[in-house]
């Protein structure tokens, strides 16, 4: 190993066991499996979907000339400028990087807009965890420096973000991942949980889940563990000799409540403004109050983990460490001790704006954030050198004559690691706004942290994205396009996206608003970094994005991405995909309904007639808009009027899906289609309100939901409909 990860007997005895167990892993992870390559695809001259014929040629020209911009050795630039130190929200590097930021974007000549927000955060003033039986123990709660990580001084410890204080000295109790099936699973084995300190290893579910389901269960602590088995030398070489994790990396997060509301915890629905109102601490229901909780690295882990008494664990449960895991109570007792300061601090926002000559109040809207839990090379600030790229592009493409219809933004968010801090207040602080103009949001966090395609959104932009990817090439596979390497991973021959969760900056702009959003990134297929002091420049130069080449590639594919949105004489929404994907869903739902209640009256029918009705109005308005388009090589004054109220009517469906009401419980979250789970943590539930009331047995609730989505989807069919007639 590569780090002085143990200490004493037991640091001796687990380092015994973890050598033995690296020194039968082949000396280099295993290559990934070949795939088919497709042939080139020819170059591509039809009309593009949105735009006329004469339109389609003026935007490929543009497009030809932003494709030669991006510059992978400016990226590398920016990323070492920014990541070779700690880029924590709130810290006098982030405010470095602001400054740093603020120079570059004014030399390329454009004038960025700086928004501060003061929000409630959490600072670790002291980080203990001391094993007290059966043998004293104390663990490490930082990595151990490398020579080329520098200011390693200034890298926070390993800690949890909005985790309450507290001094806890309780039995040990192993619970797997720490979601609710676990539990339970402990109650079968006569095992309680209640007064004792859980410790389960991350994965399956956000930790905030995990948080949640302990205090649930009575647990008075929680520690979070990365396994090998999940992330570290099982699955091949550790850093800095391979991608995985290390012994004594340590995953940071936050634990804020992320499925009640994203944002400052004290002021949901509202921007945090210097002198904005503000909730008591107390009453910030996303704010978890009982079990302190912090992380440790599978180093610090072990030890505790060994002198676990009681059954051997269930079937599933066992990790990667080399010896049987047992689930306790004991005899292994942990003081856990949690001194953690609360304060409001600043967090800043970058935004930068390409004004529209023909609609200048329609804002296209692209973001990532800047801050990082360490260094953040790849989480996210890949995908904010990606930003800084893509804003340098556009002003050379300004200088060539371009100017996009409707504006196109730019936005550097502070803070998403401890709750989408930053694109969360700025968003509600002009929501009237945003509701009544924005266009999409495209989210472009760690775009640049790997070199896989990886794409998720609303169904009614699917179309947009698979076209926009066979514009670009894979820098991978050279001569082949985005689109091609990616259908030929996935095994599909036309490639899936994948439907938004939760956990990132995206969430108030299709939760909360009701905007159109889009997620594109490169990502790696499997890594150990993630959140721990080996996010930093030597990970990603050697196995993140060697060359930069990605971080250039997705600046090319956002800038495509923008400038169709920004220009498109008919926006290219497809909701008769939605509609479709909709009823998909209700039939499941009906399906699980009648096996679950096979007595019941109880039915989503009518939401599923509703559904195939806003399908066939949108697939008329879809006809009739490319009629228009594909009947004029350019557009006639007098249709002018037309397409303008089509665009509002298909910007309006996505706000038709969202109800001010929100969802049981969840008010800040208005989709009707698509949340975060309370207890799927980052992963999407679909048709939330409808799943959570039936879980919850509570079948007013299920009716009076049932009653709201068919009133969405009602709306949408009436807004489609409204606009056909007025594009005859």
């Amino acid at each position: 190993m590569h780090a002085k990860w143990l200490d004493g007997g037991y640091r001796t005895l687990a380092a015994v066991f973890l050598i033995c167990v690296v020194l039968a892993l082949p000396a280099a992870a295993a290559p990934a499996p070949a795939v088919p390559v497709p042939a080139p695809e020819p170059p591509t001259t039809e009309r593009i979907a949105g735009f006329t014929a004469d339109k389609s040629a003026w935007e490929r020209d543009y497009e030809a000339l932003l494709k030669a911009i991006p510059d992978p050795d400016n990226c590398r630039k920016n990323s070492i400028a920014l990541t070779e130190h700690p880029t924590l929200v709130g810290s006098d590097w982030d405010w470095w990087n602001v400054q740093y930021s603020l120079a570059e974007l004014r030399s390329y000549g454009l004038e960025p807009e700086l928004k501060t927000y003061y929000v409630y955060m959490s600072l670790p003033k002291s980080i203990q965890v001391e094993m007290v039986a059966p043998t004293p123990y104390v663990a490490k709660t930082k990595e151990s420096p490398f020579s080329w990580q520098k200011h390693f001084e200034d890298v926070v410890v390993g800690y949890i973000a909005y985790s309450p204080s507290g001094d806890v000295t309780a039995d040990l109790v192993y619970v797997n991942y720490g979601v609710p099936e676990d539990y339970a699973k402990l109650a079968e084995l006569g095992v309680d949980v209640q007064g004792k300190i859980a410790v389960a290893r991350y994965g399956k579910v956000y930790r905030g889940v995990k948080n949640k389901v302990a205090h649930e269960n009575g647990a008075a602590g929680l520690i979070l563990f990365s396994d090998p088995a999940d992330d570290g030398y099982v699955k091949g070489p550790v850093y800095p000799d391979g991608p995985w994790r290390p012994a004594d990396g340590i995953q940071r997060g936050t634990t804020i409540y992320l499925f009640d509301y994203a944002g400052d915890p004290l002021t949901p629905g509202w921007a945090a403004t210097e002198k904005a109102h503000r909730l008591d601490p107390a009453d910030a229901y996303n704010l978890p109050h009982a079990v302190p909780t912090t992380p440790l690295s599978y180093g610090e882990a072990a030890p505790l983990l060994a002198a676990m008494g009681g059954p051997e664990v269930p079937a599933g449960w066992q990790g990667g460490l080399p010896f049987t895991y047992h689930v306790g109570p004991g005899p292994a007792k942990v003081h856990l001790k949690l001194d953690i300061e609360y304060q409001i601090k600043p967090v800043w926002d970058i935004v930068v704006k390409f004004p529209g000559s023909k609609y200048p109040d329609q804002w296209v809207v692209l973001g990532t954030h800047r801050d990082g839990w360490t260094y953040g090379t790849g989480d996210s600030n890949s995908g904010y050198v990606v930003m800084l790229e893509l804003a340098r592009s556009l002003a050379e493409l300004q200088k060539q004559g371009w100017q996009p219809e409707r504006t196109i933004v730019l936005g550097g968010w502070d803070g998403e690691e401890y709750g989408q801090l930053g694109s969360t207040e700025w968003a509600e602080e002009i929501g009237q706004e945003l509701s009544k103009n924005a266009v999409t949001y495209l989210d472009l966090d760690s775009t640049g942290a790997g070199s896989y395609f990886y794409a998720a959104g609303v169904p009614s932009l699917d179309n947009l994205i698979h076209d926009v990817t066979k514009e670009v090439e894979e820098p991978r596979t050279p001569g082949q396009s985005v689109y091609q390497d990616w259908a030929a991973r996935t095994k599909q021959d036309v490639p899936p996206v994948d439907r938004l969760g939760g956990g990132y900056d995206y969430e108030v702009w299709i939760d909360h608003l009701g905007i159109p959003t889009i997620q594109m990134s490169f990502d790696y297929l499997g890594s150990g970094n993630y959140h721990s002091s080996y996010d930093d420049l030597y990970f990603e130069e050697r196995w993140g994005d060697p060359g930069y080449l990605h971080h250039a590639a997705m600046t090319q594919l956002a800038g495509i991405t923008a400038l169709r949105l920004a220009s498109a004489d008919i926006l290219p929404f497809q909701y008769s995909r939605y509609a479709g994907e909709v009823a998909g869903y209700l039939t499941d739902l009906n399906t699980r309904l009648q096996e679950l209640y096979p007595n019941t009256m109880l039915n989503f029918d009518r939401e599923l007639r509703q559904a195939r009705a806003w399908g066939a109005a949108a697939a008329a308005l879809e006809g009739k808009s490319e009629a228009i388009l594909a009947s004029n090589s350019s557009i006639p004054p007098a249709l002018s009027g037309q397409m303008s109220f089509i665009n509002q009517r298909l910007m309006q469906q996505e706000r038709d899906l969202t109800q001010p009401k929100g969802l049981p419980g969840r008010p800040w979250f208005r989709h009707m289609i698509y949340a975060p789970g309370l207890y799927t943590g980052y992963g999407v539930q679909y048709l939330s309100a409808l799943e959570e009331s039936i879980a919850a047995g509570d079948w007013a609730k299920v009716r009076n939901y049932g009653a709201l989505l068919n009133n969405s989807l009602r709306t949408a069919t009436n807004t489609a409909r409204a606009a056909g007639v007025r594009g005859k």
